[in-house]
This record gives structure tokens, sequence and C-alpha cells, in this order.
């Protein structure tokens, strides 16, 4: 088992005010990717949409199945991942067209969450119980040469799905607070599975890497977290929400994207933090 403990915690730091706030609401803001070219996608999860912000006009998408992770985007469409499994989204039409279906080994109460997309057509993959995912174990599976592979069946909220090699992953439990290291063998069979970093002030949830750390939003913790991979020192970047979802880096900007939500929030915490449930975008962080 890998050693989890943080070598130096560092002071947490202040983002400066956001450069950028989407128009759009979200309720349960995901699924942030930045595209090579620029392009900014997003999802709701709980209103079925996508959105996306190109050459700085948003768009809105209605969905026909309820996206948790969107794999990857290009100039014209994207892919994403939902109920009924891998969707490619035509962004000049809007027009859903499926590409993979979903494992047949998902248990039936279940919906997806979290995923990731490697070379070669392959994926990984997250589901969860929308309700009660401490009582209803989830599964992770990984999708290579034309077929569904279950890698884990005792997982409860998969999240976060960092490459960091072919074979190696990050992947967190969020209801545990635990980011583990997977090993997947290219053939989709489970070598390992090791405690990477716990987390006990907020949940972890989607992520990114980016010159060697690997930035993860805390829902519930205000903040998205900065690990350095090799020494796992840790900064905290304290956020405008109390519950951020997930993070991606414009490279080409050097700038932190940040998808939020408002679910479970009182009217008292909306007050507080009014910028809950936005997408936003953040200059000198990086």
């Amino acid at each position: 088992m890998e050693d989890n403990r943080l070598a130096v915690r560092a002071s947490p730091k202040e983002m400066a005010r956001p450069v950028f706030k989407s128009s759009s609401l979200s309720d349960l803001g995901e699924g942030m990717t930045v595209s090579p070219e620029g392009t900014v996608a997003w999802l709701d999860i709980n209103g079925k949409k996508i959105f996306t912000l190109r050459d700085g006009v948003e768009d809105c998408f209605q969905l026909e199945s309820q996206a948790t992770v969107i794999f990857r985007v290009g100039d014209h469409s994207l892919e994403f991942g939902s109920e009924v499994g891998i969707t490619t989204l035509d962004l000049s039409t809007g027009a859903q067209e499926l590409l993979i279906g979903s494992p047949v080994q998902v248990r039936q109460t279940l919906r997806s969450n979290d995923g990731c997309y490697m070379r070669d057509g392959r994926y990984l993959m997250g589901f969860m119980h929308p309700a009660e995912p401490s009582n209803f174990p989830g599964q992770l599976f990984y999708y290579c040469g034309e077929s569904w592979h279950l890698v884990d069946d005792d997982i409860a909220i998969p999240n976060t799905f960092l490459e960091l090699s072919e074979t190696e992953f990050l992947i967190s439990d969020s209801l545990l607070g635990v980011v583990w290291k997977y090993q997947i063998s290219l053939q989709g069979r489970l070598i390992g599975k090791n405690l990477w970093m716990q987390f006990e002030d907020g949940a972890p949830d989607g992520g990114c890497i980016y010159r060697g750390h690997v930035w993860i939003a805390l829902w519930d913790g205000s903040c998205v977290s900065r690990i350095d991979l090799d020494s796992k020192e840790r900064t905290d970047y304290r956020t405008p929400v109390p519950r951020p979802t997930n993070c991606a880096v414009d490279e080409a900007s050097g700038r932190l994207w940040v998808t939020s939500a408002r679910e479970g929030l009182n009217s008292e915490s909306l007050r507080k933090f009014p910028l809950s449930g936005k997408t936003l975008c953040f200059e000198g962080v990086l």
C-alpha cells in the first residue's frame, strides 16, 4: 500500500476574482473539459444539458439522456457518457448518436458518473447509485477491444479518473474521501488498487493533471487542491463556491476552469455563495 501522507501541507491560497462566469446556471455542474483548440465544455447532470463556449459564444444543448462525463471535445463534436453508454454530440446541429452501448453488467439501480478516455479507443467509466451510494456500491468498467470489462464492483462514488500512464490511474471514491491508484492492464484486467491519498476536509470530485501536479475539486471543501505527484505536497486554492465539482486547464491561456453545484445548498448558503452553479475561469493560479 502506498504512503498517502502529505510531505507538506501548504497554507491555503485565495484565488483572484474569476475572469469568466457562465451565463448558464447548473444544479449539478460537471464534466469540465477544454480542447487543445480552446473549446470549453461542461454539463449539468440534473438538467440533462451540455454547455459549450466557443469564440466567446455560450451554447446549450438539451440531451436525450443524463450525461455525467465529457470524454473528449473536438472542433465539431464531443463524446459524453450517460446511462445509455457513450454518445456523440454534433456541436453544429445538436444531433446525438450512440457510439458505444452501456456495459451489460451494470446493475439496474446504477447511473453513470465520471470516467476518462485513453488512446486507441479505450475508456474508463464509473457507475453509482443515485440516491443511496452508501448502501448500494457502484461499479467501474474498462472498455477495450469492442467490449466492456468489470474492474471493480465495490466502489461507492467513482470520480476523478486521471491517467498517469497506459496502465495506471487515479480514481477516487468520493463517499470515502479516498483517492486510489489503480493498475489496469491494456486488456482491462485489474492488477492492483492501492491507497494514494485520503481527504478529510471535502470529498474529492473531478480533476486534471497539469505539469506534474494533480488538481482535484473538493466538494464541500470550498477549494481546488493542487497536489505534487512526486512529493504529494498539497496546496488548496479557495473557490467562491462551497461545492466545486471539476476542473480543467486551458494550456494555451494558462487558465483554470472550474464547475460547481447548487444541489443540496439551502437558501442561506445560496445567498452567501451566489456563484454556486456557475462555471468559472481563473487566471494567475497555475
